[in-house]
């Protein structure tokens, strides 16, 4: 799997994966060279499951290891019903730019990638906790199967209100990062619950810093706005207000109809940042 293998290690001991290779030499597996313990391959595009045993994922790797590379990509909820967008009117693009800018052609872990590819590049790793096209690494962002201080960057953006544990979740992402590098966490406060497959936590700018413990806060802000919100919680009342399609219809007129008032927000925040309902933590760990 390209060269992140140099970055891998095992999510229980972090000693180093040696391949075992099946029939046809195929690699079907890693065995731990320190505590022993096997994790498999994905059968067809050798994608490995690096799940630690006290994860909650570990009764999902027997459908892991079957998953097929020629399943679809799921179509997003919005899109494949026409919905207009929300991540409208992208606030935190400039900043989310600059990141990418500071970390291009250097390692960059992206924790719960979803099934978008970032940036083309081999040095930008996905990690997600189901296989599909763009996933790099199979594991739970509670045990990361990688070396300490192994990632020049890590990245997550919507991902820490799904993790039941955020302080470990955060502590091993800390880990995983080398002094000097950069961690991108961004993050609703303000937001309808949803799945993916769970939803546990909504977060300030103070409380992400505190799920990463040892880094220096270079940025914090606002990266959606109250309007959007308003949006969001409108088309949800109007769905539940109607029986049926009706209730249906009834959330598209109100989504499009409060579409245009998102862009009042970058306004809004600019006299107001603490009115922000998704925000951003970018943070540096010392050293280097």
């Amino acid at each position: 799997m390209k060269t992140t293998e140099a970055l891998i290690a095992c999510p229980v001991c972090r000693s180093a994966l040696s391949n075992e290779l099946g029939d046809g030499k195929l690699a079907t597996g890693c065995r731990c060279s320190g505590c022993g313990l096997f994790f498999p391959r994905n059968g067809q595009s050798g994608l490995p499951i690096l799940v630690h045993p006290d994860s909650e994922l570990v009764g999902q790797i027997p459908k892991y290891i079957a998953w097929s590379p020629k399943t679809p990509l799921k179509v997003d909820y919005r899109t494949s019903r026409r919905l207009p967008p929300s991540d409208m009117p992208r606030i935190g693009t400039a900043a989310r730019q600059e990141f990418l800018r500071r970390v291009s052609g250097k390692w960059v872990l992206n924790i719960g990638s979803g099934q978008r590819r970032v940036v083309q590049d081999d040095r930008w790793v996905n990690l997600d906790i189901e296989p599909h096209q763009n996933a790099d690494v199979v594991a739970d962002a509670h045990f990361l199967p990688f070396r300490d201080e192994s990632f020049d960057a890590v990245s997550s953006n919507s991902v820490f209100e799904h993790l039941r544990d955020p302080f470990k979740a955060g502590a091993e992402a800390v880990r995983v990062l080398k002094p000097g590098g950069l961690l991108w966490c961004d993050v609703p406060f303000s937001y309808p619950i949803h799945g993916s497959p769970y939803d546990f936590f909504r977060y300030t700018p103070d409380g992400l810093m505190m799920i990463h413990p040892g880094l220096e806060r270079e940025l914090s802000l606002p990266t959606k706005g109250p309007m959007g919100s308003i949006a969001r919680f409108s088309e949800i009342a109007a769905d539940s207000i109607f029986p049926g399609k009706i209730g249906f219809v009834a959330r598209w007129i109100i989504a499009w109809t409060m579409f245009g008032f998102q862009f009042i927000d970058p306004f809004i925040l600019r006299r107001n940042p603490s009115a922000g309902t998704s925000f951003v933590f970018v943070g540096r760990k010392p050293g280097a």
